[in-house]
């Protein structure tokens, strides 16, 4: 797998969020401006995407958020409908994660604080022994956690991710590099944009015209275009260009 899901909250709004999200989407609503390049942003309250059948035990998860209030989740990892770990916000700025209700480790004072919006990203390897977390903001790593139970669940794999609490957007998660090794996208990615690429006209088709000797060709828009009108870039300094757009493939 890899790349499984990116959200920019600009192409849809508040009464159609849960085409997208698995539940959570009544206690949660889109503005369309305000956020990060006065864009469009969704304020979260146990918004769940569940989405992953084939068991993976590593999740990466990154989001933009501005949070009003500190001592709150922001992003819970499970499996079913239970939970595995999750990480919080403290009154001091701090960040630490959980299994459940038992604390695994924190950063330091002092990471964020309320009204100013930073990238997000968490990377957690699921193991009853041997597993991982890592937090990053902004692309600086804040929590290096190993040689941890973080499996609340029990068993060692997640199928959703939750986000709870502030505003975010600019919204993606990934599995890691044991579904298969050889994709992309199985990492960090970085501080990230995405962007809505709203259609001109509303249709089931789209022509493509090619110039030249080639006639034109008339070909049916694949479902995932034609549902989800985004691209991802990403807005830190890659191994690529910051100007290449993928489109998305859940």
């Amino acid at each position: 797998m890899a790349l499984l899901f990116f959200d920019s909250f600009a192409h849809y709004n508040t009464s159609t969020l849960q085409q997208k999200y698995t539940s959570g989407a009544a206690f949660s609503s889109i503005t369309a401006s305000g956020g990060r390049r006065n864009a469009p942003y969704c304020t979260a309250i146990n918004l769940l995407r569940g989405l992953n059948p084939f068991d993976p035990t590593t999740s990466i998860v990154g989001k933009a958020v501005r949070f009003s209030l500190l001592g709150q989740a922001f992003v819970e990892i499970g499996k079913g409908n239970a939970e595995q770990c999750h990480l919080q916000t403290n009154s001091d700025g701090s960040i630490s994660a959980y299994r459940l209700a038992v604390s695994l480790g924190s950063s330091a004072a002092g990471v964020l604080s309320v009204g100013t919006w930073y990238y997000l990203e968490v990377k957690a390897l699921l193991s009853t022994t041997v597993g991982t977390i890592e937090v990053r903001v902004n692309g600086v790593s804040v929590i290096t956690l190993t040689g941890l139970n973080n499996c609340g669940e029990g068993s060692e794999a997640w199928t959703y991710v939750k986000i709870t609490g502030g505003d975010f957007q600019d919204y993606y998660i990934c599995d890691g590099a044991e579904q298969n090794a050889a994709m992309p996208n199985n990492d960090f990615l970085g501080d990230c944009t995405a962007e809505a690429l709203l259609p001109e006209v509303d249709a089931s088709r789209c022509r493509r015209i090619r110039t030249g000797a080639v006639a034109p060709a008339r070909t049916t828009a694949p479902w995932w275009m034609m549902r989800h009108p985004t691209a991802i870039r990403r807005t830190s300094t890659p191994a690529v260009s910051s100007k290449r757009r993928s489109s998305i493939r859940p």
